[in-house]
């Protein structure tokens, strides 16, 4: 789990609550139900109409990415390719075969799968290349999505809390 980011939203969420009690305040007063509704909903129909459902299926394991550690061990990838060649000089090219398939990462298996299956190295070359470039798009495509999520939420945020005050200033002659 990547503690920076629990840290970082436990100690933000701590300060917005300490200086409104430090300033005086009392935390229900700054609590408006509505206010929540308008600015969390309003981001995320925006944003929903904004992109493509499939993107916003995938977003309880963007969640479950977000909180987990990195899982890339740089060592483990420079040993186990290291490892590969060592095995390919010993035995040849066809011996890589078995090894793929104890290989953890699909994307590092699926290379050696090519390599084994004596392509063309320029082909192979070509193929890696696109499934990088496929992966890059779709990331960039997600990002995207929680990037306009980020521009709409102040937007919303300023209607709730205008909307907020004009209830409370409507309540005031009662």
């Amino acid at each position: 789990m990547d503690l920076t980011l629990i840290i970082g939203i436990i100690v933000g969420a701590f300060l917005v609550i300490w200086g409104i009690i430090d300033g005086g305040g009392n935390l229900i007063g700054f609590y408006d139900r509505a206010s929540i509704f308008i600015t969390l909903g309003g981001t995320f129909a925006s944003t929903f109409a904004s992109f493509p459902f499939r993107n916003f299926k995938n977003m309880p394991k963007h969640i479950l990415i977000a909180l987990k550690k990195p899982r890339h061990d740089h060592k483990y990838y420079i040993d186990t390719i290291v490892g590969l060649a060592i095995e390919a000089r010993k035995n040849g090219i066809l011996s890589l075969e078995e090894k793929a398939e104890e290989i953890k990462d699909k994307f590092l298996s699926n290379c050696l799968m090519l390599i084994v299956d004596a392509l063309d190295p320029e082909k192979t070359k070509e193929l890696i290349q696109n499934e990088i470039d496929n992966l890059e798009i779709r990331h960039s495509n997600v990002w995207r999505m929680y990037d306009k999520a980020s521009t709409y939420a102040p937007a919303y945020g300023m209607i709730g809390t205008l909307i907020g005050l004009i209830n409370m200033l409507a309540n005031l002659d009662m």
